[in-house]
């Protein structure tokens, strides 16, 4: 599974590398971009969760943010304290501490990883998998 989540991480490196070659912003361009998509997945499995057992992980959550007026505030707030702050910790720990990114690629580039086929596969999974769980709890609370 690592392995797999390295390959990504290399594939998106190097195409921003290539891409914002001169500006020299790949680095905080592929931490966003990655922090979001795995923010993305932790709200996934959030709603699993949430679908099959029945408990809210992120309700504490929302609950610290009660002073915000607006929906749209208090989600932003759940959001970057649950999904993307986390994700950006692990990215932090995994891909950039101590430029490990280096020896990664290294070790995982090739010819199919400038065609990013496990980063656009990766991205639309996790598009469809976050918008399918989250439409399907909704379509169930309908129903019930």
């Amino acid at each position: 599974m690592m392995k797999l989540f390295y390959k990504i991480w290399v594939e998106l490196i190097l195409f921003q590398k290539i891409k914002l070659s001169n500006k020299g912003k790949w680095k905080v361009v592929s931490f966003i971009y990655m922090a979001l998509l795995v923010g993305i997945n932790i709200g996934t499995i959030e709603g699993i969760i949430k679908a099959f057992a029945g408990y809210d992980i992120f309700k504490p959550v929302e609950q610290l943010f009660s002073f915000f007026r607006t929906k749209y505030f208090k989600s932003f707030g759940v959001g970057m304290l649950m999904m993307f702050i986390p994700a950006s910790i692990i990215n932090y720990i995994l891909i950039f501490h101590n430029n490990r990114y280096e020896q990664l690629i290294l070790k995982y580039e090739n010819k199919e990883s400038k065609k990013m086929k496990l980063l656009k596969i990766y991205f639309f999974t996790s598009i469809v998998l976050f918008i399918g769980i989250n439409l399907i709890i909704k379509l169930f609370h309908l129903i019930h």
